[in-house]
């Protein structure tokens, strides 16, 4: 397996960043932010895992199978994830 495909080290790479966010949230922004913007939160970071898990099972697939569609599907992944975090980053 090719470790280094692009579609496991950028689902790794959102995985980590989903754990740490979810971390971050929990125990610093507890006390700043309201229970709606903490919801919203939280839900940004659920959905960035569920694209990171998606990526990695992109990649997983990518390394076995050398298929146009699993190409377009996983840079269309890293576009909606970059695109709803760039949306949840301007929210007021």
């Amino acid at each position: 397996m090719n470790l280094r495909h692009p579609f496991l080290v950028l689902g790794a790479a959102g995985a980590f960043l989903s754990v740490a966010l979810g971390a971050f949230g929990a125990h610093s922004l507890k006390t700043v932010l309201s229970d709606e913007l903490q919801a919203t939160f939280e839900t940004a970071v659920r959905y960035q895992m569920y694209h990171s898990l998606a990526l990695l099972i992109v990649g997983v697939l990518g390394t076995k199978l050398h298929h146009r569609n699993l190409i377009v599907a996983g840079w269309l992944f890293v576009w909606g994830s970059s695109c709803f975090r760039e949306a949840c980053i301007s929210c007021p």
